[in-house]
């Protein structure tokens, strides 16, 4: 029940709002796109903010858009953990696959992680920020679990059974890999297991 309540925590959108119109984005310059902007303004809860941030992941983490600090000026670090977004954390063999995307910034120690077998989910881990993190992947699962590192990271642990994408050393405008077509497509704000 408590998680429950504290997904559905509102938050203050003006200061958000705020945040998001003054900064420059590195690679173009700009603000936040609109239709970033427009669903940021549109979020009712830090959950859907956070599902927000995670729909552009790669881009966001090579642009530190937003940072660690600004995500915990408007969410817990309780909120953004049960959303897959963990921050400063040490981890000491926790299952993480509740989520297609999961986040690390600025986190140390070891993961459990594979397929969930309830959601039917194979998650993706975005480590940033210096984290650290040894991952062991389920015995008897047979395909890779995907990784992409920024800012220092590392990943150790069944390395054989880790698809690595080393991201320590692009810039976002190399990053970037959508089409404009792309780009212009609305976030996926409705799938809570993002």
């Amino acid at each position: 029940m408590a998680s429950e309540l504290t997904k559905n925590t509102t938050w203050d959108r003006t200061e958000v709002m705020k945040m998001a119109d003054s900064r420059h984005i590195v690679y173009s310059g700009k603000t936040l796109c609109d239709n970033y902007r427009r669903a940021l303004e549109n979020c009712v809860t830090a959950a859907q903010a956070i599902r927000l941030y995670k729909n552009c992941i790669s881009w966001a983490l090579l642009e530190r858009y937003p940072t660690k600090e600004d995500l915990l000026s408007f969410a817990s670090t309780a909120t953004l953990a049960e959303n897959g977004v963990y921050i400063n954390t040490e981890f000491k063999g926790e299952r993480i696959d509740n989520h297609i995307c999961c986040v690390f910034l600025s986190c140390k120690g070891w993961i459990r992680t594979g397929l969930n077998k309830e959601k039917g989910i194979i998650p993706m881990l975005y480590l940033s920020d210096g984290s650290n993190l040894k991952i062991e992947v389920d015995n008897g699962f047979r395909r890779t679990i995907p990784v992409e590192l920024y800012y220092g990271s590392k990943a150790g642990g069944n390395i054989k059974r880790l698809r690595i994408k080393d991201s320590n050393r692009l810039t976002a405008k190399e990053n970037i890999g959508f089409s404009e077509e792309e780009l212009s497509q609305e976030p996926d704000m409705n799938n809570k297991d993002l």
